[in-house]
């Protein structure tokens, strides 16, 4: 027993002990992975993405530019700057912002103006998994 718990039971006030959770995740073998905020827009919510190919460590740790993406998409898919061939095609993007609209309502009530932080991948069949998801806090 850790010595805390050990001294608040010689003084009678023992605390009950708490469940810890855990999760666990398969690893994704990724062939394009990145980062996706939501945030409002002038006309509806809009979802800024920054992609690479392979996994996204590197991006994460600001040692590679990505390429970004402002959505929703217009008619012709148009990269902000990045990887040549671009890591994420159109049906990949609108995929991405289908899952982004989905994390948004499920995290934030329809009055809230922040947005979400997700990191996402996608394997080698287009399969996107969304490897966290949070709001976006203000400090």
């Amino acid at each position: 027993m850790p010595k805390a718990d050990l001294f608040e039971v010689q003084l009678d006030r023992a605390r009950p002990l708490l469940p810890m959770a855990v999760v666990v995740q398969r690893q994704v073998a990724s062939r394009a992975a990145g980062v996706a905020f939501t945030a409002p827009g002038e006309q509806g919510r809009r979802t800024l993405v920054e992609a690479v190919a392979g996994r996204g460590e590197e991006l994460v740790a600001g040692r590679v530019d990505p390429t970004r993406y402002e959505l929703p998409l217009a008619d012709e898919v148009e990269s902000l700057g990045g990887e040549v061939p671009p890591p994420l095609d159109r049906g990949g993007l609108l995929s991405l912002e289908a899952l982004c609209r989905r994390i948004d309502a499920a995290l934030l009530g329809p009055d809230e103006t922040g947005g979400v932080d997700i990191e996402w991948a996608q394997d080698a069949h287009h399969v996107l998994h969304v490897l966290q998801a949070r709001p976006v806090t203000r400090a």
